[in-house]
């Protein structure tokens, strides 16, 4: 019984996990876009 649970609980840390992960690259990725852009019109503007 203990290991089936220890097992479920990993699972759902794991799952977790990823999402977060997927989170923070998803942030990063829009961050890193913003700031590429701003840089662009920047440049471009007078």
């Amino acid at each position: 019984g203990k290991v089936l649970v220890l097992q479920s609980h990993w699972q759902t840390f794991h799952v977790s996990a990823v999402a977060a992960a997927a989170a923070a690259i998803f942030v990063i990725i829009i961050f890193y876009v913003c700031c590429c852009k701003k840089k662009t019109s920047a440049a471009e503007g007078p």
